[in-house]
């Protein structure tokens, strides 16, 4: 498999493009918001992100090692999990999305989703690699993603993503030279 750069360019053009093609105003104001909400998470920004989701978002991750799907729920179990993300550096991760599907209740996009990882973290989940290294994580995603409307905003109610691997493994991570890491 040939990796994509840490970049997130090659994904938002790609749902801005979605974005440019669609002519029905609620699906465009979702595609909207899903992008607004891309860019929050690749910059960190944790106003931004909670401005992209409803009043209770609800996060499930569907994994062989979680088929029930447990996540965040609420708001402010939601910022806390951002949080954790941005402050490890997961939010970097490129989505390579082979599917991207707009329905008037749902945006579903599938796709390998790459996520740097740091030797240390990659330890403790019991992987034998250098602890000062940072890694590629390459998982099969599929993320469901429920749509509502607010106060006239078309808004996410959350993620239902579904991931394998649900945690790295010796297959699916790949030592990254410095030069590959994305701008912190």
């Amino acid at each position: 498999m040939e990796f994509p750069p840490f970049d997130p360019a090659p994904t938002l053009q790609l749902v801005d493009a979605r974005l440019r093609a669609t002519t029905d105003l609620h699906r465009r104001a979702a595609l909207d918001n899903f992008l607004a909400h891309l860019r929050a998470e690749w910059a960190g920004d944790l106003d931004a992100i909670m401005a992209t989701l409803s009043a209770s978002p609800r996060f499930r991750f569907f994994t062989p090692g979680d088929p029930g799907g447990d996540g965040p729920s609420g708001r402010d179990a939601v910022a806390r999990w951002y949080s954790s993300m941005f402050a490890h550096g997961y939010h970097k991760h490129v989505a390579v999305f082979e599917r991207l599907v707009v329905d008037d209740d749902v945006i579903i996009t599938e796709g390998w989703m790459h996520t740097p990882y740091r030797g240390e973290v990659l330890g403790r989940l019991g992987l034998d690699v250098d602890p000062h290294g940072w890694y590629r994580y390459s998982a099969r995603v599929v993320a469901v993603l429920p749509q509502v409307v607010e106060q006239g905003r078309v808004l996410m109610r959350g993620e239902e993503v579904y991931i394998v691997p649900d945690l790295p493994t010796a297959d699916t991570v790949s030592p990254l030279d410095p030069s590959e890491l994305p701008d912190w």
